[in-house]
């Protein structure tokens, strides 16, 4: 039998090229006739591509448009956006009191910490769950289940170098995302005043009645040292005091040089006409009653120490011997001066020229009851002036007494 072998031309009357068909092309000799390697083109795929899309072209470009666009609407759909609300708590350093407002807080950032960890907890979620923060903006009823969820949706930062503390929460609502992060500090603010809300509330209204206490004691003691002093129109009778006791030594004075010149005066023996020839008051005996008889006495004795002691160093003759002597002469004057005018004053009259070494006043009846009923006089005055510094001391020790407790009373209410 014989079999015959029928050659064709490449690529005719074939569907696609032989190139196609072998992925390279073929040079149109027989079957399994050698192909040299070297120099061999390279496949090419976007004509492949082209080939296969050969009238399809518009049709399949349109699918792909379509086919991209469901693409990005499925991935869009498929990622629902997250809401995040923020807000933020700063933790003071200070622990406030009644007494002492900034006081240091030990192991602060200890205490952030503590803090930061506190926002998050079950009880302030709890909380959150049913304040109006959260509701109001349309938050899931409060449940043990949920609280975990929301949990999930809170983040709770404590901000690095400060005292703030940064609260987030996620929710794919914009309002309930808000919410939650309000009504977790609400929570967390309210539960941390809740905790030292109660004592210090209680301390505050004992301080304010303490305060009110305070104000009404220091009115009462001021109106009280207003009526115990209405007579004296002030309130410090410290000055008023030393006048009048300034005062009742000058009329002590008085009196007892009043009882001497008349004790003088009724001494003496009367002449036949009922008159009395009286020594006259000394300095001394005025010394003894007066203070300012001491002074010039005193200032007379200086001067006549000084006066020696001159003569004793310089001689009777020196300039400063001389001065002295007129220093001591001033001294003198001013003594008898003083006698002189303290005998009128009690007497009734000025010493006359010394007789036999002594100047008598001469002193009648009537100057004698006059001394008398003066002496009364300055006596009865003594007695009154005594009895109103007594009253007046009172006084003034009961007032000083109310200013001390009106001071302490400044001090409560400061």
């Amino acid at each position: 039998m014989s079999q015959d072998i029928t050659l064709h031309a490449p690529g005719r009357g074939l569907p696609v090229a032989p190139e196609d068909l072998w992925g390279q092309p073929q040079n149109g000799n027989a079957l399994g006739s050698y192909q040299p390697q070297n120099g061999a083109p390279q496949p090419q795929p976007l004509k492949k591509l082209q080939r296969l899309l050969r009238g399809r072209m518009i049709l399949a470009l349109c699918l792909s448009a379509v086919g991209a666009l469901g693409g990005a609407y499925a991935g869009y759909k498929s990622q629902v956006p997250l809401y995040a609300g923020e807000t933020q708590v700063e933790i003071l350093p200070v622990l406030p009191s009644l007494n002492v407002m900034d006081k240091a807080q030990p192991y602060f950032t200890q205490t952030l910490k503590n803090e930061s960890l506190r926002i998050p907890s079950d009880r302030v979620i709890t909380a959150a769950l049913q304040r109006p923060e959260w509701l109001n903006a349309g938050g899931h009823k409060y449940n043990k289940d949920y609280v975990a969820v929301f949990q999930n949706n809170l983040t709770v930062t404590l901000a690095k170098d400060s005292s703030m503390i940064q609260i987030a929460f996620q929710s794919e609502n914009p309002k309930l995302a808000a919410g939650g992060a309000n009504a977790i500090l609400g929570a967390y603010v309210e539960m941390k005043s809740s905790a030292t809300g109660d004592s210090q509330t209680q301390k505050l209204k004992v301080a304010n009645q303490e305060l009110e206490e305070a104000q009404r004691q220091k009115h009462d003691l001021t109106e009280q040292m207003l009526a115990k002093t209405k007579d004296y129109g002030t309130t410090d009778l410290t000055q008023l005091l030393t006048d009048m006791q300034q005062q009742r030594q000058h009329e002590d004075f008085d009196v007892s040089m009043s009882e001497l010149a008349l004790k003088d005066a009724q001494a003496v023996m009367p002449d036949a006409k009922g008159n009395r020839n009286v020594s006259p008051l000394t300095p001394p005996e005025i010394a003894q009653f007066d203070p300012q008889m001491r002074l010039l006495l005193d200032a007379m004795e200086q001067k006549t120490d000084a006066l020696r002691q001159a003569k004793a160093f310089f001689g009777p003759k020196n300039p400063a011997v001389v001065k002295a002597q007129t220093e001591l002469e001033l001294a003198v004057n001013n003594v008898n001066d003083y006698t002189a005018r303290a005998n009128k004053r009690f007497l009734g009259e000025t010493p006359g020229t010394p007789q036999n070494g002594s100047a008598m006043i001469p002193i009648t009846q009537a100057s004698i009851d006059a001394q008398a009923k003066s002496l009364t006089n300055h006596k009865v005055a003594l007695a009154d002036l005594t009895d109103k510094i007594t009253k007046l001391g009172a006084i003034n020790q009961s007032v000083q007494e109310l200013m001390e407790q009106s001071k302490r009373m400044d001090e409560k209410i400061k």
